[in-house]
């Protein structure tokens, strides 16, 4: 990457990038997953959060196994899971199961986002897209 002269979208969308794949390798030397959330800046300065997570005995069966890490996300959703999931009907075991949403597309349930109280529930397909909703897939079509 060129010097930078000044903060525009264009540049720290190719930073972000960069940032990324060094949290990546500090993550997985660590154990842990690392993500930066939303980028505020102006022409001089930007700033950032950086959240951390333990990443505890992943299961297998996670939608994100294509992927080459560990969003810090799942381990959130699927925290939640364990931790709230009674009140959802959900137990942790249910993270990983595939599910049939639409009739003909099969969508992995990745976890509850508490905060999303009209759509707690998350799935994700194939390709990585992620939706939320506000029915229990999961104890549907596995009959619980």
């Amino acid at each position: 990457m060129a010097s930078i002269k000044q903060f525009d979208n264009q540049n720290l969308t190719q930073l972000r990038q960069e940032i990324d794949l060094a949290l990546r390798k500090i993550g997985n030397d660590h154990g842990i997953a690392l993500s930066i959330g939303r980028i505020r800046y102006d022409s001089e300065t930007f700033s950032t959060k950086l959240i951390a997570a333990v990443v505890s005995n992943p299961n297998p069966n996670t939608p994100n196994t294509t992927k080459t890490r560990t969003d810090v996300r799942d381990v959130m959703f699927a925290r939640a899971v364990k931790e709230r999931g009674q009140y959802y009907g959900v137990k942790p075991e249910d993270v990983g199961k595939r599910v049939t949403i639409d009739g003909q597309n099969s969508w992995t349930f990745v976890g509850i986002n508490p905060r999303g109280r009209r759509m707690p529930y998350i799935y994700e397909n194939l390709n990585g897209r992620r939706i939320k909703s506000v029915r229990n897939y999961v104890n549907l079509a596995w009959k619980k």
